[in-house]
């Protein structure tokens, strides 16, 4: 059951190491086919589950989504630190755990996770920290510097596959130097 009540099933195919086998082996007189009804599970559902230590909730404009690398508008997580928004941490989507991991702890040998909730009542995204602290350092938020105002770029669009499209971007007001980009 998820946060809303609603049932699921997770399911990943592609980790499987055996093969799938035909339905009409089980359905013999030993087995009996169930309906969802008669089902009654034993584990916790997640509802229970998501009793959640207030103490690890940051809400917005605690953190920010940023694009990813390969253009997920989610990919990246980032942070604020507590002294000031100057600083931050910065996470990265794993869809294999689907959470938030901090890079620069991980590469140290440390699993410092951030997992996004959706409050029921407003909508609203909030984070739940993971009890493991940060061994790693904040790093300066640089990402304001690295947005170019569109006045500072143009785009060029060609439709054939000898000049694919380009993005220009000037370095500076004058337009007189560019780097040129190509989309593959």
């Amino acid at each position: 059951m998820d946060e809303n009540g609603k049932e699921y099933f997770v399911h990943v195919p592609s980790k499987h190491i055996c093969k799938p086998v035909k339905l009409s082996s089980f359905e013999t007189p030993e087995f009996k086919r169930l309906e969802r009804k008669d089902i009654a599970f034993e584990g916790k559902s997640k509802t229970e589950e998501l009793k959640i230590d207030k103490s690890r909730i940051l809400k917005l404009p605690d953190f920010e989504f940023r694009p990813g690398k390969n253009g997920n508008p989610e990919g990246t997580l980032v942070i604020f630190d507590s002294k000031g928004k100057s600083t931050i941490y910065e996470y990265f989507y794993s869809t294999s755990h689907e959470t938030y991991i901090c890079l620069k702890c991980q590469v140290k040998n440390r699993r410092v996770t951030a997992k996004i909730h959706v409050d029921g009542k407003n909508g609203e995204k909030y984070i739940e920290l993971s009890k493991t602290e940060h061994i790693c350092e904040p790093k300066k938020d640089e990402f304001s510097a690295r947005v170019i105002n569109h006045s500072n770029f143009m785009i060029v669009d060609r439709e054939d596959k000898t000049n694919p499209a380009k993005a220009i971007v000037f370095t500076s007001k004058e337009k007189e130097l560019c780097y040129e980009f190509r989309f593959y």
